[in-house]
């Protein structure tokens, strides 16, 4: 992840890590990103890098083939997360402060996905 001007003539790498996503804080003072299955949060100038722990462990989209978006709560308190797992988009609500993460679930119990890998919060 980098950081520049608007005419890009002075760019900043502020996380040198791969990442498969990542979103700017609604208050503009935090990122959040996935690197592989891992989820980091930071400041917006790259530091004070976070993993994020869910329910005691680290959060890691298990059995996930690719991490593909993620959006922040209005409220900044929590992480929608898309993960495609077995060709599905499955759609994770991740709490910052540590509690358990959870999956939206449709009306017969099962993970609530969508067509698009691009998801945000109204």
């Amino acid at each position: 992840i980098a950081i520049s001007n608007l005419n890009y003539s002075n760019s900043q790498t502020i996380y040198p890590n791969r990442v498969n996503c990542f979103a700017v804080s609604p208050d503009g003072k935090r990122i959040a990103a996935a690197s592989g299955l891992l989820f980091y949060t930071m400041n917006i100038d790259g530091s004070d890098v976070k993993q994020i722990f869910c329910g005691g462990k680290a959060l890691e989209a298990d059995k996930a083939e690719n991490v593909n978006d993620m959006a922040w709560s209005p409220d900044g308190k929590y992480l929608a997360v898309t993960i495609k797992s077995i060709g599905k988009n499955i759609i994770v609500i991740v709490p910052l402060d540590g509690k358990q993460y959870f999956l939206l679930r449709d009306e017969e119990g099962e993970p609530y996905g969508h067509d698009g890998p691009a998801i945000s919060w109204h």
